[in-house]
């Protein structure tokens, strides 16, 4: 997905534990190879169309190479000194393997929130969709692709929230991840790269800006929340709020197999919590 139709919303929450993006964020520059390595892959080339295959997880070395080198590609993509170097890359916010000639069922997510909180990344292989709501969604700026030139006006109709199940290659363990509004569009974006479906294939022909019932427009996240409680747990997950109605419009929140509270405060610093949930 690129940027070329839509702003990244600098307030949208994310909750995303220290050890998933370590590795990352203690690279320093940029790295040649992600121009050297990945070529991004046009909607006219059949290989767009396939459904691709589930990968072996723990991932192998090959592989887990490959997903942080895409990884690398999107953070790159969205510096504009390395663009200027590159003229030929398009800034984006995620990319999937088909992108990149690869039929693997792995994809990167990556978008900065600000200074006060710390960016979306995501690098999920097998992600699947396992629920979502009635309620609909679509960008109203439209969506972009790094694999479509082409423009293609209207409106993308997604879900609004979806939880997704996936092997989370950052911290490698399998995590439940529950989305909404333009985090949701986004993960749906990229999942539908791995069953072949573009962006454009989900705007109504007949009418492309139409706006079905029970359906919104995302224009950008809401406040953040002072104080968000999670349960991560293998049998279950409960979201608690304080202060704020409105921070499920826009999250992430992620349910791991150890058995804690985790509360997250302004600055989305972690915390292990003992005692009752509030």
């Amino acid at each position: 997905m690129n940027l070329d139709k839509t702003r990244i919303p600098r307030d949208s929450l994310a909750i995303s534990l220290p050890q998933r993006y370590a590795f990352l964020h203690g690279e320093a520059g940029e790295s040649p190879a992600s121009i050297d390595m990945l070529k991004i892959v046009k909607d006219t080339d059949p290989r767009m169309r396939k459904k691709c295959d589930p990968v072996a997880v723990p991932l192998n070395e090959e592989n887990d190479a490959l997903i942080h080198e895409m990884m690398r590609y999107i953070k790159d993509s969205q510096d504009p000194a390395f663009r200027e170097k590159h003229p030929s890359v398009r800034e984006g916010v995620g990319l999937a393997a088909p992108q990149i000639g690869k039929s693997l069922r792995m994809l990167v997510i990556y978008y900065p929130r600000g200074d006060k909180y710390p960016p979306v990344e995501l690098a999920l292989a097998n992600p699947r969709i396992i629920t979502n709501s009635i309620r609909k969604a679509y960008l109203q700026s439209g969506e972009g692709c790094l694999s479509v030139d082409a423009d293609h006006p209207g409106h993308v109709i997604r879900d609004f929230k979806i939880k997704v199940r996936a092997y989370d290659a950052l911290a490698k363990q399998d995590v439940e991840i529950v989305a909404r509004g333009y985090d949701a569009i986004v993960l749906q974006h990229e999942i539908d790269h791995l069953d072949g479906i573009l962006f454009y294939d989900r705007i109504p022909k007949d009418n492309p800006f139409a706006e079905p019932p029970n359906s919104e427009a995302i224009r950008r996240a809401p406040p953040s929340t002072r104080r968000l409680f999670l349960t991560l747990s293998g049998a279950s997950m409960r979201a608690y709020v304080l202060k704020s109605k409105s921070i499920l419009e826009n999250c992430f929140y992620y349910r791991f197999l150890p058995k804690t509270i985790m509360s997250v405060t302004s600055g989305f610093r972690l915390s292990r919590r003992k005692g009752k949930q509030p």
